[in-house]
């Protein structure tokens, strides 16, 4: 079995804007020879961008849809909402 990549938001974002360099852009090309893996975290962040062209606004939408989404169980978001109470400083990735 292969490698296997969970896309942050940011480089979703570069990435479909073609913001990134020639060598990261050939590296994503590659990651999605498969279906792409978003968080739950991302697809959100991803379906409330507002990018200035509807055209690019139903890329996104449509990348989204492509996408295999990890969703959160409620375990993980009680053990996150546990942790964060207790660190106030944790900040919560993608």
């Amino acid at each position: 079995m292969g490698e296997t990549y969970i896309l942050d938001t940011s480089a979703v974002s570069k990435y479909l804007r073609g913001k990134l360099s020639n060598e990261m852009l050939d590296f994503i090309d590659n990651v999605l020879n498969i279906p792409a893996k978003l968080s739950v975290i991302a697809r959100i962040e991803l379906e409330v961008f507002n990018p200035p062209t509807k055209e690019e606004r139903n890329l996104f939408l449509a990348f989204v849809q492509e996408a295999q989404i990890y969703e959160l169980s409620e375990p993980i978001i009680q053990q996150t909402v546990r942790l964060r109470r207790h660190y106030k400083g944790v900040r919560l990735p993608d």
